[in-house]
């Protein structure tokens, strides 16, 4: 009984997070994770902005992957874990809905 419940609990996280998961939507959630990482008070952070101009260095990137992979439930594979993979916004939506589908 109780591996019947976590199977529906998890297909019902994956359901609801494959509905509010647009494009658009994850670009705002993302851009929400950033500025709070790096405490940014801007609120017109482009999606195509490099983060490093931002502050992104090695310590702060690993902290803010944690919390992505938190929030989303996910896990990057440490090998991608370089800066061409999440040095925008943009770069790490993309790079959240790929691991996602």
């Amino acid at each position: 009984m109780k591996d019947k419940k976590i199977e529906f609990a998890t297909r019902t996280f994956d359901y609801m997070r494959s509905m509010i998961m647009n494009r658009e939507e994850l670009y705002r959630l993302i851009r929400d994770e950033v500025r709070k990482s790096f405490e940014i008070e801007n609120d017109n952070i482009d999606i195509n902005d490099n983060l490093m101009e931002f502050g992104l260095d090695s310590i702060n990137m690993v902290m803010m992957i944690l919390e992505i992979e938190s929030i989303f439930n996910i896990e990057i594979p440490d090998e991608d874990l370089v800066f061409e993979n999440f040095d925008t916004i943009k770069k790490i939506s993309d790079y959240v809905l790929r691991i996602m589908d």
